[in-house]
């Protein structure tokens, strides 16, 4: 189901695996683009896509701070 996959998605994120979540968020992104919650994975699939281009900050700690309501 959606929930188990974005739970493993979650897990390799904070695992750090971002290459597999990356490719998670926009799996999940392109399965619900017909419902509010696409944004959240598109949110997540461009904020995982920033670390793989910039590098993980030296404090990174698996938290994702949303500056935008």
């Amino acid at each position: 189901t959606e929930i188990e996959f974005m739970e493993k998605v979650l897990l390799n994120f904070s695992s750090a695996n971002f290459s597999q979540a990356y490719q998670g968020f926009i799996d999940l992104f392109n399965q619900t683009q017909k419902h509010d919650r696409s944004k959240g994975y598109k949110y997540m699939a461009d904020y995982t896509k920033s670390l793989l281009d910039s590098g993980v900050p030296k404090d990174w700690d698996g938290s994702v701070q949303l500056v935008v309501k």
